[in-house]
């Protein structure tokens, strides 16, 4: 599956920020509000604003097709293209069952480990 995202262009950090836009959600930006800053969250959500149920259908965008090529450039300027189109490519998600395998959500018990009551690590 590790092809099948490479082929897309999507990276582990494009599969990391779906995950927290589609959970808590990813911060894009500060907000002023008067005497306050406010951070403003990406939260992906389905057509009727409630919480994406499945974890493979959370989409993933690749940073890289944020660009425009040349085709397309001259697309656009020629009137061959549109820009409903040209957003349609640079935008375009991929599924997150699509680029990953065996995606399940587990809670595990947190565990912290101490000696002589002061918090460690295992090295």
């Amino acid at each position: 599956m590790r092809e099948d995202a490479l082929r897309s262009g999507i990276e582990r950090s494009d599969v990391g920020n779906a995950l927290l836009a589609a959970t808590d959600g990813m911060p894009v930006g500060v907000l002023n509000d008067q005497d306050r800053m406010v951070i403003a969250n990406l939260m992906v959500r389905n057509a009727d604003g409630s919480r994406i149920a499945d974890l493979n259908d959370i989409p993933v965008w690749s940073t890289l097709n944020l660009r425009m090529s040349d085709n397309d450039l001259r697309g656009l300027l020629t009137g061959a293209k549109g820009m409903d189109e040209l957003q349609d490519n640079m935008f375009r998600s991929v599924p997150l069952g699509n680029v990953a395998r065996n995606i399940r959500l587990a809670w595990e018990e947190n565990f912290v480990y101490r000696i002589n009551g002061q918090r460690a690590i295992e090295a």
